[in-house]
Order: structure tokens, then C-alpha cells, then sequence
């Protein structure tokens, strides 16, 4: 008799287009453990234990978000406050001192939910001077040591995905300037928006090289895809070229590319098929956004991996457990071993979500072989 796959041959084997004997099966449950571990309201079996641990007991894949390289900005004074439950960075540069604010509400510390980015470096056009210093010094290295670590506890119960960060105009719009003036100052002052984003097109290069020569297999480009923020139009200016550049090198090296897109993403997934990424990692479908998992799998067209497919919010209250089923036996339906799909949770298992949910999806992954 045939030996049973492991969860890393599994996702291996639909991400290289080969037919594995069950459908990967690996849920995003870091918000869930952290915040019921924070807590103490871990189900009374798993009280003492991790999180890897308790995903090998329930019979699913391990998916750890591991980094093979470290950024830092030589050169620069970063001086850090701290006011209540905000967090105050001051980087300093001979063009004046750029700050950014990143806060964790009571509600969100109390579930070890991490804080948010309320006030970004860059507040208009009179800070590129001083965001171009910081970028020109900022620094990529290689640092393998904690993504071999990841991988070495793993093992073959899962994968430790490497996540490169986001890029070029994401990285611009998310961590330096904020979407609403990012977005601003593109349309505006285009020509210096545009030196801005040739600097960090380098810097992300430079992480591709990184990770190219990293032990790395599976490659995650953080951007958080959303055509709410990504028209077609600008992800073929700006994603387009880049991610194919990207893809390119990572090929060569032998990873595979994903890209975490958790959100409105039926008019981007034909972009995609031609982007070079291989799949799209926490794909969220309807009742969350306007495309159906029928409609993904469709636009896909065989040649990207959906990955993703259940709405976070059917293992969670309201939605009748009668509901929940009726969605498991729609999607046990529509995917079978071999389609081009990795079966998770979109975006994550939250902390409200019920573990008993989780559960009947681990019975039907075993059952629908």
C-alpha cells in the first residue's frame, strides 16, 4: 500500500500542477491561538500547548510565515516613545526628522492582535527629501538562520512560507505614505512619486536576489491584493512589470511565487494568470467579497493555484451551523485532489471562530479522497 503524503508534499505537488492523494489542507490560525492564549481560554486540551502542535493533532498542514533577510537603515538616529498605547518612531536625516505612530487599541492588546500604522513618515511632498535618504540607506542581508529553524521544527507537517514584503508601490502607499496620500501625491506629483519608486524597486530586487539564493521554497509577495486599491489599471502600470521581473528570478532559483490577495479580486485574476505568480494565497470568496469560489477557480483557468476558499466568518457566530455544512459540501463538491487549489481560511481563523468548525474541516479533508 501506498504511503500517505505529507502536508508539505501535498501543497508541493498542487502548487508544481501534480495530483497529491488529498487536497492541502492549511488554515491560517495564528490570530485564533494568540488571542485564546493570551486570554486562557484555550479548549482545556491544547491549554499548554503550540499552536504546531495543536495543527498536528486536529490533522492539518502547518503554514508559518518565516523571513530569510533583515532591513536596516545604516547610518540613521531612530529614536522611539512611548505614549500610552501608541508607539512614537522618530527617524532623523538631514532634511528634516520623519515620524510615524502605530497604536494597539485595549480591545485589540487584549486579543494579542498587533497594532496598526495611524500616522505614516511621509505627510506630503516636502518629505521625500528625507524618505529618499532613509531608502538610500537602507540596508538588505541575507539571514537564514530563524526561516532554517522554521522549516527544521516543521518538517514535512507544513511549510515555511518566506514572506518577501511588499512591493514597490505597496510598500510606498502602505508603510512610507498611507493610502489616501500615497495615492495623492502619485496623481499629483507623478515625476517625483515615480524616483521614489525606482528606489524601491531596487530594494525590492535586492530582496528577490535574497531570497533567490535562500533555502526558501515557497515565496509569499505581501501586498494584500484589492482591486478597491488596485484598479486593473494601476496593477498593470505598477504590479504587472514588477511581480514578472520577480517571478522571473525566483523561477530560475526554483521557488514558487504567491501572492497574498484577500480581497475584491475577480477583475485582477486574469491579470494574474499573467503576472508569472503561481497562486493566489488567502483568497477570500463570497459572502466576503463579490467573487464566488466557482468564479476564482474559473478565472484561474488551470493556470494559478487558488489558494483560500472558506469565509472566515462561517466558523463564526451568526452564521447557523446548517449554513456552515451547506458551504462544506458546496466546496467538497466543486474541488477535488489534483485541482489547481489549497484549501484555507480567508483571510484567518479569527478568535471568535469556533474550533468545532475547524474540526468538520479537517473530517471532510480526510473523508474526500
Amino acid at each position: 500500500m501506498k504511503a500517505p503524503m505529507t502536508w508539505k508534499g501535498r501543497i508541493m505537488a498542487v502548487l508544481s500542477g501534480q495530483k497529491p492523494d488529498r487536497i492541502p489542507w492549511f488554515p491560517r490560525m495564528h490570530l485564533w491561538y494568540a488571542a485564546h492564549a493570551k486570554m486562557g481560554t484555550l479548549p482545556a486540551k491544547y491549554r499548554n500547548w503550540g499552536l504546531e502542535d495543536i495543527l498536528r493533532d486536529i490533522g492539518a498542514g502547518i503554514n508559518c510565515q518565516s523571513k530569510v533577510h533583515s532591513e536596516t537603515y545604516n547610518g540613521v538616529e531612530i529614536r522611539k516613545e512611548k505614549q500610552g498605547a501608541r508607539d512614537i518612531y522618530m527617524y532623523s536625516t538631514p532634511f528634516g526628522t520623519l515620524r510615524s505612530v502605530w497604536t494597539t487599541p485595549p480591545t485589540q492588546a487584549r486579543m494579542a492582535l498587533r497594532p496598526f500604522q495611524v500616522e505614516h513618515m511621509v505627510k506630503g511632498p516636502k518629505d521625500f527629501p528625507a524618505l529618499m535618504h532613509l531608502l538610500d540607506r537602507l540596508e538588505i542581508r541575507e539571514d537564514y538562520a530563524t526561516f532554517e529553524e522554521d522549516a527544521r521544527r516543521i518538517g514535512d507537517d507544513g511549510v515555511a512560507i518566506t514572506y518577501m514584503g511588499p512591493s514597490p508601490l505597496q510598500r510606498f502607499l502602505r508603510e512610507y505614505a498611507g493610502f489616501q496620500e500615497g495615492f495623492l501625491l502619485t496623481m499629483e506629483m507623478p515625476h517625483k512619486v515615480r524616483e521614489i519608486l525606482h528606489r524601491l524597486r531596487e530594494i525590492c530586487l535586492d530582496v528577490v536576489r535574497v531570497i533567490a539564493a535562500s533555502p526558501g521554497e515557497i515565496i509569499n509577495i505581501g501586498d494584500n491584493l484589492t482591486v478597491l486599491l488596485q484598479s486593473p489599471a494601476v496593477f498593470r502600470e505598477h504590479y504587472l512589470p514588477f511581480y514578472r521581473e520577480a517571478c522571473t528570478i525566483l523561477h530560475d532559483a526554483g521557488k514558487k511565487v504567491v501572492v497574498h490577495g484577500d480581497g475584491e479580486m475577480k477583475p485582477l485574476l486574469p491579470l494574474l494568470r499573467d503576472s508569472g505568480v503561481d497562486g493566489v494565497e488567502s483568497f477570500t470568496p463570497h459572502p466576503m467579497t463579490g467573487c464566488t469560489l466557482d468564479e476564482a477557480l474559473d478565472l484561474a483557468a488551470g493556470r494559478l493555484v487558488i489558494w483560500g476558499g472558506i469565509p472566515s466568518i462561517l466558523l463564526c457566530d451568526p452564521v447557523p451551523q446548517k449554513e456552515f455544512k451547506a458551504f462544506l459540501d458546496y466546496l467538497f463538491k466543486r474541488v477535488r485532489p489534483g485541482d489547481p487549489f489549497v484549501l484555507s481560511v480567508g483571510d484567518n481563523v479569527m478568535p471568535e471562530a469556533h474550533l468545532e468548525r475547524v474540526l468538520a474541516v479537517c473530517r471532510r479533508v480526510q473523508e474526500e479522497l
